[in-house]
């Protein structure tokens, strides 16, 4: 990353605790992270071969995972000390944690305690979403994004090594039929496949009220392995590709600077037609690190201020050590004030994290 971001210095961050927010989730580039990426479980359902391994995978055990009132005191801590304004339920696949309705009912009441309105959203892969889409909004979640990379049966069955398309796509359906509008779909472009697949993809998202977000591939942690084409795809192709069929225009007003998508209006060829919009996210060719707001959460309860870096705190340690909440808060700050200015990717020095994708949370 082209190193756009000045050093800062440390003001306030020893500071009591008496009254709220007297910490904040600050770094030394100047940058709050209001955004809390809380991995419930390091399982998922899929295998996608960029993620995780088709065998061999070592779970973490059950007794290192948080339960749910550990979740919910760090989240506590993050929404009334912290100043977090928003809680994604990531994983893994957050719907294989049989708790996962009593934590979104849990952080919406926080929110609601701490006189904010609740802003909990869920990333799912929609495989087992169909039976729980209503309860879920009736929980607090308020927004669902949907990870699904072909809506072809054999190639899906070829990424994730499940043949569970039409569940996924029964997923969907049940969750716009629980009223999650807007939703979003992110789709991985792994390959030239991809390329070709993408006018698709689109088409399906703008027929049912879905945003499409088309997300580079990001080379991330053991598991690197390409599907299909050997050939890395370049992500530029990719407006040019779906402009031979629809017309795109950038959005301009009403932009949130840390979302990481490049929005676009979407209309029918000729242009008369409003269809709906999209995004682009291109984390490698065109980082959005300078305006980061995120900070992560893992099942095991480790902290991460950065998706790709190693710089980490084991606050799930410290609480079932006896922290008490001020001890936790201060940890927390402290480690979100080291955190990088950048993901450092195509640098020479660039170490690509140890562990899987899965066991951080996106």
């Amino acid at each position: 990353m082209t190193e756009t971001l000045t050093r800062v210095n440390r003001v306030g961050q020893a500071a009591g605790l008496a009254s709220p927010w007297a910490l904040s989730l600050r770094d030394s580039w100047g940058r709050t992270a209001r955004d809390l990426r809380l991995s419930v479980t390091d399982r998922c359902d899929l295998r996608c071969s960029y993620c995780l391994p088709r065998e061999g995978v070592k779970w973490v055990s059950r007794q290192e995972l948080l339960d749910s009132s550990e979740i919910l005191r760090l989240a506590g801590i993050a929404i009334h000390r912290l100043g977090i304004t928003q809680v994604r339920l990531t994983g893994g696949e957050p719907l294989l944690r049989p708790d996962l309705l009593e934590i979104a009912a849990g952080i919406t009441h926080t929110f609601a305690a701490a006189g904010r309105d609740p802003q909990v959203a869920l990333t799912t892969n929609a495989r087992s979403l169909a039976p729980l889409a209503s309860a879920l909004r009736a929980a607090g979640v308020q927004r669902v994004n949907i990870s699904l990379d072909t809506l072809d049966p054999a190639r899906f069955a070829e990424i994730t090594g499940r043949d569970e398309l039409a569940s996924a796509l029964e997923g969907i359906d049940a969750a716009l039929s629980a009223g999650f509008q807007p939703m979003k779909m992110n789709t991985v472009m792994l390959d030239q496949v991809s390329l070709r697949e993408a006018p698709d993809l689109l088409r399906f998202c703008l027929e049912r009220g879905i945003e499409w977000r088309a997300i580079e591939y990001m080379p991330f942690g053991p598991h690197t392995v390409r599907v299909g084409s050997a050939e890395q795809l370049d992500f530029s192709k990719l407006r040019p590709a779906l402009e031979r069929e629809f017309r795109l225009s950038p959005v301009h007003e009403n932009i949130d600077i840390h979302a990481p998508a490049t929005r676009f209006q979407v209309f029918d060829l000729a242009g008369t037609k409003r269809l709906g919009t999209m995004g682009l996210i291109s984390s490698v060719s065109t980082p959005f690190c300078a305006d980061c707001n995120r900070t992560r959460l893992s099942p095991t309860g480790l902290v991460r201020p950065c998706l790709f870096s190693n710089l980490s705190c084991d606050l799930g340690a410290m609480l079932r050590r006896g922290a008490s909440d001020d001890e936790l808060a201060q940890a927390w700050a402290a480690v979100t004030w080291e955190k990088p200015s950048g993901h450092g990717l195509g640098q020479q020095d660039f170490h690509s994290p140890t562990i899987p994708m899965a066991q951080i949370g996106g």
